[in-house]
C-alpha cells in the first residue's frame, strides 16, 4: 500500500493533510425500539424515526448558551423542527449524488485522517503519562522563584480631567471631606475618569503591582512610595494617550512580596509538568517509530532554494528541475513508503505565504519534510491500528460529512438561486417604502445636569452672553455633565438628530419642548425631567430641524439597505419554499406532545 502524498502538517505545525480511500454510509434508518419516537418520515420507501433521547441528545451537544435556551417542550419543540429539516437536507443531498462530490470526499478524508492521527497521540502521549503528587511537589521545589507573587498596593482615588475640579475637590478634603465619600458623589455625577472610576465601587483601584499598568507607571510609582495611610498633598498629575488626569490618592494597604504556597499554583504546576511529559513522551514515542520503520532523509536530494526561479508560480516556490521522482524520504509501513521530491513540490507550494517564509531555506526544507514523513508514518499507524473504525471518530465524521453535505445542498437551493436584478430590487423597494421614510428630526446644543442651582448658575452665565459649545465643552472637561442628551465627550452638548420617537417612552416631554422650538432658539428657562426616579435639569438650543421625507433609492445608503434586505427576505423565502417541499415529499409527522416539560 502507498500511502498519499498529502502531509498532516496540520497538527504539528500547519495541519495534518492526506488522503486516502475512503466511503461513509450515510441513509441509515433509526430503530425506534420501545423508546418514544417524537417524529416520523420516510424517504424514498425508508422508514426513519426521531427518538426522544436523539433529540436531547443533539440539545445537549449544543454551545451552552444555545442548549439553554431549549429548557421548555415549547421550546425543544421547535428544535425538534430545526432537528428534523436538517435531516430532510441532508437526505436530499444524497439524493442529488452530493455525496459523490470529489471536493466533498476530499474534505472529508482530509478530516477523517486528521482525527485518526490526533487519536493515535492521544492513545500513545497523552494516555501514556502520569504523574504523582510527590513529582509536582518536586518541581515546585526546583521552580520556587517563578512562583513569587509580586508586592501590591491598594489605594482610593479620584481621577478627573479638569485641574480645577481635581484643585477644588482636594480643598473639601483638606477642609474635612472623606475622600472615598467623595468618590461616590464624583461618580454619580459622572465626573470620575481613570484609576478608581469603577461604577459599583467609586474610588477603588483594586490591588495592583508595580509593573502591572506600564502607561501609568508614574501613578503606580506615587502610590507606593506612600505610607499606608498617607495622601497626596497636592493634585497629582499624569499624561496617559494623550490625556491629562488631575488625581488625588490616598494609600490604604500594601502586600509585601511572597513566596506563593503550593496549594495557591498546584493547578499551574500539574499543567507545566503534563506538557513537559508529553513533549517527552511524543519525542521517546516518534523516536522509536521512525527506528521501527527504519526511517529515511536524504538530506543530499534536496533542492536549492535559494537558487530557485523563473516558472514558479509565486515568490518561494519550489522550481522543478527534471529529479521529481528522486526518492526524499522513505520508511517501512505496510511496504516501503517513498516521499518524493514531486510530492513535496506540491506540499510545499500549496502552503500559505507565512508558512512558507518559516521554511525557507534548506535547513528550514529539511525540518519540513522530517514533519510531512512523520505525518505520514503516523497516518499508516494510525491505520495499522484501525482507528478509522473507532466509534467516535466515525461518529464525528459522519457529523461532519453531514455538515458538509447541508452547505452544498444550501448553496444549490439557496445561494445559487438568489439572483436580484434592478426591477427586483425597485419592486422590493416600491412595497416596502414606509419601512424606510424618514420621519422629521431635530439636533440640540443640550447640557443635562443633575443639580437644579447647579443648572440656574449656568443658565445664568449663557443669558450673560457666553457661548453654550464652550460652556459645554468646559463641564465635560470637568465631568460635570450627566449622562442623558449632549453628554458625549467627543462632542459636548451635541445630542445629534434624532425623531420624535427617539424620547417618547422616558421623556416625551422633552422631545415635545425640542420640536417645538424654532431653529436658533432656546429653552426661556431650566427645563426638569423626570426619568426613572431621577431628577434631570436640562438646557437646550434648537440647532437644526429635518423635514420629514421619502429617500430615493438612488441614494447609496438606501440602495445598500435594500439590497440586503430584499436578499435577506429572497433567502428567508426560498429556504422556506425547500423546506416545505421537503416536508411534504417525506410525509413529515412530528409529535412534539411527547416531549415532557
Amino acid at each position: 500500500m502507498k500511502i498519499p502524498s498529502n502531509t498532516l502538517l496540520e497538527f504539528l505545525t500547519l495541519g495534518f493533510i492526506v488522503y486516502q480511500s475512503f466511503w461513509l454510509t450515510y441513509a441509515v434508518a433509526d430503530s425506534p425500539d420501545s423508546q418514544v419516537v417524537v417524529a416520523q418520515y420516510e424517504w424514498e420507501d425508508v422508514q426513519y424515526h426521531i427518538l426522544l433521547e436523539d433529540l436531547e441528545s443533539s440539545i445537549d451537544k449544543l454551545p451552552r448558551n444555545r442548549s439553554d435556551d431549549f429548557k421548555s417542550r415549547e421550546r425543544r419543540g421547535e428544535y425538534l423542527q430545526e432537528f428534523l429539516d436538517e435531516k430532510l437536507k441532508i437526505l436530499d443531498a444524497i439524493s442529488r449524488n452530493l455525496d459523490t462530490d470529489a471536493t466533498l470526499l476530499k474534505s472529508v478524508e482530509e478530516y477523517q485522517q486528521r482525527r485518526m492521527v490526533q487519536r493515535l497521540i492521544e492513545m500513545e502521549v497523552d494516555e501514556k503519562i502520569s504523574y504523582t503528587d510527590l513529582e509536582l511537589e518536586a518541581y515546585y521545589a526546583a521552580h520556587k522563584e517563578d512562583y513569587r507573587a509580586k508586592a501590591e498596593s491598594h489605594a482610593t482615588c479620584i481621577s478627573l480631567t479638569s485641574n480645577r475640579r481635581a484643585q477644588e475637590v482636594l480643598d473639601e478634603i483638606i477642609n474635612g471631606r472623606d475622600i472615598e465619600e467623595l468618590a461616590v458623589e464624583l461618580s454619580r455625577n459622572g465626573e470620575l475618569r481613570g484609576p478608581g472610576d469603577i461604577e459599583s465601587d467609586p474610588g477603588n483601584t483594586r490591588l495592583f503591582a508595580q509593573t502591572d499598568y506600564p502607561r501609568w507607571r508614574k501613578f503606580v510609582d506615587a502610590v507606593f512610595a506612600l505610607e499606608i495611610g498617607e495622601m497626596t498633598r497636592d493634585v497629582f498629575e499624569i499624561e496617559v494617550s494623550n490625556v491629562t488626569y488631575f488625581m488625588i490618592f490616598r494609600k490604604d494597604a500594601y502586600i509585601p512580596e511572597r513566596q506563593m504556597s503550593y496549594d495557591e499554583v498546584r493547578d499551574e504546576i500539574e499543567q507545566r509538568v503534563e506538557d513537559r511529559k508529553k513533549r517527552s513522551r511524543f519525542a521517546q514515542w516518534m523516536s522509536a517509530a521512525r527506528e521501527n520503520a527504519r526511517f529515511d532523509i536524504y538530506s543530499d536530494r534536496l533542492p536549492d532554494l535559494s537558487a530557485l526561479s523563473g516558472s514558479a508560480s509565486k515568490e518561494g516556490d519550489i522550481d522543478g528541475d527534471g529529479t521529481d521522482t528522486l526518492s526524499i524520504a522513505e520508511f517501512e509501513c505496510d511496504g516501503r513508503q517513498f516521499i518524493t521530491l514531486a510530492e513535496v513540490k506540491d506540499e510545499f507550494n500549496g502552503l500559505p505565504d507565512f508558512a512558507r517564509k518559516k521554511y525557507k531555506d534548506k535547513s528550514g526544507l529539511e525540518e519540513y519534510i522530517n514533519l510531512m514523513a512523520e505525518s505520514r508514518l503516523m497516518l499508516c499507524l494510525a491505520k495499522e491500528r484501525k482507528i478509522d473504525e473507532d466509534a467516535r471518530i466515525v461518529q464525528e465524521v459522519k457529523d461532519y460529512q453531514h455538515d458538509r453535505l447541508i452547505e452544498k445542498i444550501t448553496e444549490l437551493e439557496i445561494d445559487q438561486k438568489l439572483q436580484l436584478t434592478e426591477d427586483d430590487y425597485r419592486r422590493f423597494y416600491e412595497q416596502h417604502k414606509a419601512d424606510y421614510f424618514q420621519p422629521e428630526k431635530v439636533r440640540l446644543i443640550c447640557l443635562t445636569l443633575r443639580s437644579e442651582e447647579f443648572a440656574e448658575r449656568v443658565f445664568q452665565r449663557i443669558r450673560e452672553g457666553e457661548d453654550m459649545i464652550e460652556i459645554a465643552t468646559e463641564l465635560s472637561d470637568r465631568g460635570e455633565l450627566t449622562v442623558g442628551p449632549g453628554s458625549n465627550p467627543k462632542k459636548p452638548g451635541d445630542t445629534g438628530f434624532f425623531t420624535h420617537a427617539s424620547y417618547v417612552e422616558r421623556a416625551e416631554a422633552f422631545a415635545d419642548a425640542a420640536f417645538a422650538l424654532e431653529v436658533g432658539e432656546m429653552v426661556k428657562e431650566v427645563f426638569p425631567i423626570e426619568v426613572e426616579g431621577e431628577q434631570f435639569y436640562l438646557i437646550f438650543r434648537k440647532e437644526e430641524y429635518r423635514e420629514a421625507r421619502q429617500p430615493e433609492l438612488e441614494e447609496d445608503w438606501l440602495r445598500s439597505r435594500v439590497e440586503n434586505d430584499a436578499e435577506r427576505r429572497k433567502r428567508q423565502s426560498l429556504t422556506e419554499e425547500w423546506l416545505t417541499r421537503l416536508r411534504e415529499r417525506a410525509n413529515v409527522k412530528t409529535f412534539p406532545d411527547r416531549i415532557p416539560e
